[in-house]
């Protein structure tokens, strides 16, 4: 009888103890998969976070720079000239039958292939059918989207029906001036001058230079920029040399004659296009009187089908948050020309910082 009595007892705490472990592992988050959801999403900032997930990339924030460094180079929000005078240009091409046409322009390197990619992405297609009549280059604007503005009236990229050049709304991409000496050291295109691997960006002759190419010390390193338009087939090739002192002056000619033209324009920095994306795109859309699909869409990959050492999105999003690596490669006489030679409008609009 005692012998019963001690078995049921038995058995009684058997049954709770089993009941309270079963509960536990059902409530129980296990080691191995809390660690792997910290590694892949709490380790992101909230901006961060937002915008992988927005671009349906993986939450893995790994190699990525704070936000806090994104915003100590960029500000918080984009930066946009031009935006005062769509209403003025949407007015202007109703007037004149016509409709707003924007177009591309910008250097080399500067992201003009990945904002056509993003047009193309987040614009309905039927409504673009017509704005793109007639285009040779799809989103170029009609004389040449690397071409200076003050070439505009003599050269027209060949098209089988151009788009009148007083119609079009350009959309002028920038890059942070250090960024985009070292992508045209990697794609220098048709821009052409001396320099060596061991020292480029190179703005001013060193020693190096010496050796390869010669030249006066400390002298500035020229650049010339060939554009050529057309083919012999058809007997309509138009060519053009552009001359800069430097990669430096290249960049303040180019943007400098945008900034201070009267027509209307927007100019956007690169950088924003990579971090702002979405605001980007809604300020263009309701410059041009264009509405954006529901779901905005981000080109992942890399947007360039030419070029070598062309970056994708991720990799563009953790290299220009670093603001040591966009000096790294100038030696301190180079970013003391930098310095000196910048355009102090264009820097102080667009907020890029000296050395």
């Amino acid at each position: 009888m005692i012998g019963l009595f001690f078995y049921s007892i038995g058995s009684l705490l058997l049954w709770w103890w089993w009941r309270w472990w079963t509960l536990s592992y059902e409530t129980w988050d296990p080691p191995s998969l809390t660690t792997t959801t910290t590694t892949t999403t709490t380790n992101c900032e909230k901006p961060w976070f937002r915008l992988l997930s927005d671009a349906g990339m993986s939450r893995n924030c790994t190699g990525l720079p704070s936000w806090q460094q994104i915003t100590s180079l960029y500000g918080n929000e984009p930066i946009i000239v031009g935006l005062e005078r769509c209403e003025t240009y949407r007015q202007w091409v109703a007037r004149d039958d016509g409709g707003v046409v924007p177009r591309i322009a910008g250097l080399y390197n500067t992201g003009t292939n990945a904002l056509a990619k993003l047009l193309d992405l987040n614009w309905d297609t039927e409504q673009m059918v017509w704005m793109l009549k007639g285009s040779y280059f799809k989103w170029d604007v009609p004389y040449g989207k690397h071409v200076p503005l003050h070439q505009k009236d003599n050269i027209t990229v060949p098209a089988r029906n151009p788009t009148p050049k007083d119609q079009v709304l350009p959309i002028v991409l920038i890059k942070d001036p250090f960024w985009w000496m070292q992508s045209m050291c990697r794609n220098p295109y048709g821009v052409k001058w001396p320099h060596h691997p061991d020292h480029c960006p190179n703005l001013v002759v060193n020693e190096i230079d010496q050796k390869h190419f010669g030249g006066e010390w400390h002298t500035a390193i020229a650049v010339t920029t060939k554009y050529t338009f057309g083919t012999p087939k058809k007997n309509n090739v138009q060519k053009l040399q552009i001359h800069s002192a430097s990669l430096v002056h290249l960049w303040n000619d180019y943007y400098r004659e945008y900034l201070d033209s009267t027509q209307p324009r927007l100019m956007i920095r690169y950088e924003d296009l990579l971090y702002h994306g979405p605001a980007v795109l809604t300020a263009i859309s309701t410059c041009v009187g264009m509405a954006l699909l529901p779901q905005f869409r981000y080109v992942t990959e890399t947007s360039k089908t030419h070029g070598k050492g062309a970056t994708d999105f991720r990799q563009a999003l953790a290299k220009y948050g670093h603001a040591t690596a966009r000096l790294t490669p100038l030696t301190a006489v180079d970013q003391q020309f930098a310095r000196h030679m910048l355009e102090e409008r264009l820097m102080k609009t667009f907020q890029y910082q000296y050395p």
